[in-house]
């Protein structure tokens, strides 16, 4: 079936025809490597990193594979790889995204059962987040764009991202029947997110997988959210376990609609940079993203000292599977009830008032 899908075709189509299909996929060492990973994305990147490389080598797959059939061959590779990753950081990348990069590569042909030496410590380099990742948003500056909001759900767009701390594809795929606790006014909740999460496109958004964790929303995105859900009901939804938790013009937003609001509010608010990175060229540094450090940030101003709990809201992959650290739906909520007791919590009633 997943042959079928990334091919195009039919799976009702005859055993000897999906067979020819197959084997046009294992064909190629680089598609037949590539379609090991479940997400969309991770086969994208892998494969535009791959394909640099062999721009890099001037040797494609199938060239380098027969170089690395031999142990000589293999170091030669292996070689070339730290080469690669020299020129990487030459080009601009940081370390971290040039041992991740290298890394990639070098797994090719590991799969194709061509290991390589082991690599030095050395290449073990810390991730180093470019300034775009590392940019700090303060409240009064999250202030200024919630009043730049064009309606109420573009407001409960930026309360959910700022409250979740998620990353945008999760608000994406959210349904009702992931609340934990009862929906209620002035009353935070908690958030269950699923090993699986799948948005309206099928695909898995949850990039820690197999990893379930929970996080919430304040008291005050509660009722922005219960005010989004009585509209929608008052405009002839059915709203249902099923249903999506938030829902623009009938659908959930992609996750680039929620970029954009993220982007726009924030220029609009007069706070917005651009920045150049080799990596991805010019980019804004107020995206989603950050949004994941201003909660951390916020928790840590209203008293939230536990690292690993922080992180766990956050969709991390806790220490040990998170055997030592189990956290209740209450402990939770009171965290939750803190951050909303916190000055970057409040919303003047003009700014409510204008939207609405």
């Amino acid at each position: 079936h997943f042959i079928c899908r990334e091919i195009g075709r039919s799976c009702s189509a005859p055993y000897e025809d999906l067979a020819n299909m197959e084997r046009l996929v294992h064909a190629d060492p680089l598609q037949q490597w590539l379609i090991n990973f479940s997400s969309r994305n991770t086969r994208s990147q892998y494969g535009h990193w791959f394909e640099k490389f062999q721009t890099f080598a001037g040797k494609n797959a199938k060239q380098l594979l027969e170089i690395a059939e031999t142990k000589e061959g293999r170091r030669q590779i292996d070689f070339l790889t730290k080469q690669f990753y020299d020129y990487l950081v030459k080009d601009g990348y940081t370390r971290g995204s040039a041992t991740t990069i290298m890394t990639a590569v070098r797994s090719f042909f590991t799969y194709n059962a061509e290991r390589l030496p082991k690599l030095p410590h050395a290449f073990s380099a810390p991730f180093e987040p470019a300034f775009e990742q590392r940019r700090v948003l303060t409240p009064d500056e999250f202030q200024k764009m919630i009043e730049k909001a064009k309606s109420p759900f573009e407001q409960l767009v930026l309360w959910m991202v700022a409250d979740g701390g998620q990353r945008r594809g999760v608000y994406t795929a959210l349904k009702m029947k992931h609340l934990k606790t009862e929906l209620a006014q002035d009353t935070p909740v908690v958030i269950a997110v699923p090993s699986e999460l799948f948005d309206y496109r099928g695909e898995n958004v949850n990039k820690g997988r197999r990893v379930a964790y929970r996080f919430g929303f304040t008291a005050g995105t509660v009722n922005r959210l219960l005010d989004h859900l009585e509209q929608r009901r008052k405009n002839g939804e059915k709203i249902t376990a099923e249903s999506w938790l938030l829902s623009d013009r009938g659908k959930p937003p992609s996750a680039k609609r929620i970029n954009e609001i993220v982007e726009r509010t924030a220029k609009d608010a007069g706070i917005q940079r651009t920045v150049v990175s080799a990596k991805k060229g010019r980019m804004r540094t107020i995206h989603a993203h950050i949004f994941r450090g201003f909660l951390n940030d916020r928790f840590k101003a209203s008293g939230e000292a536990d690292d690993i709990f922080r992180n766990m809201i956050l969709g991390h992959r806790p220490p040990y599977a998170g055997a030592y650290d189990r956290y209740m739906d209450e402990r939770i909520l009171d965290a939750y009830r803190k951050l909303g007791n916190s000055q970057s919590d409040t919303v003047t009633e003009k700014v409510t008032s204008r939207v609405t």
